[in-house]
């Protein structure tokens, strides 16, 4: 028996966000790869903006042929928080304090990921050459940083720091969350960052674009 393209098939559950989804420039040779829970709803906006346009950066063979990505990390606790809330939200799951008992968060926590919103961030990653990627951490300073380095790096005169910002779980998503942050033990918090080491290890050691003064 021969187990083929099971990496393939594993991406088609998540059916918003297909493996390699990336938005290109191709005279620039650049590619911007959106993850999930990591300010896509703004850095579609952006990408729109910019006219960048949707592709797959394994299926167009962009690491071959020379393209170099651009990414938004964030901190992968913070990212979870923020995915189950919208796990639940969007698969209609009522999570609430008394529902939140030691098994309920032993399987939230075993199993991690339930979806590509609370997937490891190196998933979405892979191939790529992290010495050559521009990074950029999710933080109120996003939209400035990301516009200043399209203006100066990219040579694009933009107005993404006009964008409003779009990544702020709100309502119920923000009540999920802050259950959670209340009711996770510390035996939970070892297996999350068990599950995360190599998104936590990428976070804490890439270089991140910081926005320069004129």
């Amino acid at each position: 028996m021969h187990l083929d393209n099971v990496l393939r098939d594993y991406w088609k559950r998540h059916k918003n966000h297909p493996y390699g989804m990336c938005f290109i420039d191709h005279d620039l040779k650049k590619y911007y790869i959106n993850i999930p829970k990591n300010a896509t709803n703004w850095g579609k906006a952006a990408m729109r903006n910019l006219k960048w346009v949707q592709g797959n950066y394994h299926r167009d063979k962009l690491i071959k042929k020379g393209y170099e990505a651009i990414v938004i990390l964030r901190d992968p606790m913070d990212r979870w928080f923020s995915g189950i809330a919208e796990y639940s939200s969007r698969y209609n799951i009522k999570l609430h304090t008394s529902q939140l008992n030691d098994l309920a968060l032993r399987l939230l926590t075993d199993r991690v990921a339930f979806d590509e919103h609370t997937e490891e961030q190196s998933m979405f990653l892979d191939g790529i050459n992290t010495d050559t990627t521009a990074w950029f951490k999710f933080d109120p300073e996003l939209n400035q940083n990301f516009a200043d380095y399209v203006r100066r790096v990219l040579g694009i005169e933009n107005n993404l720091q006009g964008i409003d910002p779009k990544y702020t779980s709100t309502g119920t998503k923000a009540k999920v969350r802050s259950w959670l942050e209340e009711c996770l033990t510390e035996e939970n918090y070892k297996c999350l960052n068990k599950f995360y080491e190599v998104d936590q290890d990428l976070y804490d050691n890439v270089k991140y674009y910081k926005r320069k003064e004129d």
